[in-house]
């Protein structure tokens, strides 16, 4: 049936257009509040129909010819369906949505291209590196505009570029630089040791914060601060080096054994101190001393 609405201090035609307005400008919880005001402004009759209680349509049994004005179903309808369009509208990309790949991009030699949702948008963007250290990125909030020129920072898509090394981190003697997934994101990560047991580690969880600090633990990147195995060691005749997790906290360790029953072990959770003594029991190691 036809609606019937009693024209108020604000009519209904300019609450619906500015319902619309917001509605299309992504303000769907603006657009929640206007709709109320609009059935609290405009009262809604139909032509001695029953109640309608649904919709914006509050309908009772007594119409007011003089002092109304007349909306059909029909425009209802399709202001209903315009209203409902545009929410739609408004959910995010993610679903099924993202960028194309353009032709002939990221195809060089070195080159490897990732489908990934870089900037957390929900849709699917593409990032492209080399193993020259070049990175491109077309990304969903920048219109899915093709990138060629390159030179993109990390941190623009850290889910395919991973962290990159700050200039003079990890230079010091005796430091091994790590590059691998510290943390299980499946982003790269940076991880830093030293020969006197000091650990670093730039990780993406951290949204790849630099870390000029140190004192990390072993388990904030088991693989990447298993021990190392010093220079001289384990080298007599007879003897046999094992790079193996001994204490289970899966960081690398060494074990040592020689045909003299002799056996050293330099462990993770000893924060990787060296052992020239020996004398260790088996227990210490199944997995480097054998059974």
């Amino acid at each position: 049936p036809d609606c019937y609405f009693v024209r108020g201090s604000a009519p209904f035609n300019l609450w619906a257009f500015y319902l619309v307005f917001i509605t299309y400008t992504n303000q769907i919880s603006s657009a929640v509040i206007i709709a109320r005001e609009v059935s609290k402004k405009a009262k809604l009759y139909t032509k001695g129909g029953p109640h309608l209680n649904k919709g914006f349509c509050e309908a009772t049994t007594t119409a007011a010819p003089g002092n109304h004005f007349i909306m059909s179903s029909r425009v209802m309808l399709l202001f209903c369906v315009l209203l409902l369009t545009s929410m739609i509208g408004q959910l995010p990309h993610a679903q099924g949505t993202g960028c194309s790949r353009p032709s002939g991009w990221c195809i060089h030699k070195g080159s490897v291209a990732r489908n990934v949702d870089c900037d957390r948008d929900g849709a699917l963007d593409w990032a492209c590196s080399d193993n020259a250290g070049g990175r491109w990125a077309i990304l969903s909030k920048n219109k899915c505009a093709a990138d060629w020129s390159g030179g993109k920072p990390t941190s623009i898509c850290p889910a395919a570029f991973g962290c990159s090394k700050p200039p003079g981190w990890c230079v010091h003697t005796g430091s091994v630089l790590k590059q691998l997934d510290c943390d299980g994101d499946g982003v790269l990560d940076l991880a830093c040791s030293d020969n006197t047991g000091r650990r670093w580690a730039i990780l993406s969880k951290n949204n790849c914060a630099e870390d000029w600090i140190g004192g990390k633990p072993v388990s904030i990147c088991p693989n990447g601060f298993g021990c190392f195995r010093p220079a001289g060691w384990c080298v007599q005749k007879g003897s046999v080096a094992r790079n193996v997790d001994c204490d289970g906290d899966g960081a690398l360790d060494w074990a040592c054994s020689d045909s003299n029953g002799g056996r050293w072990a330099i462990l993770s959770k000893n924060g990787c101190a060296e052992d020239w003594i020996g004398g260790r029991p088996l227990s210490i190691c199944p997995k480097g001393f054998g059974k």
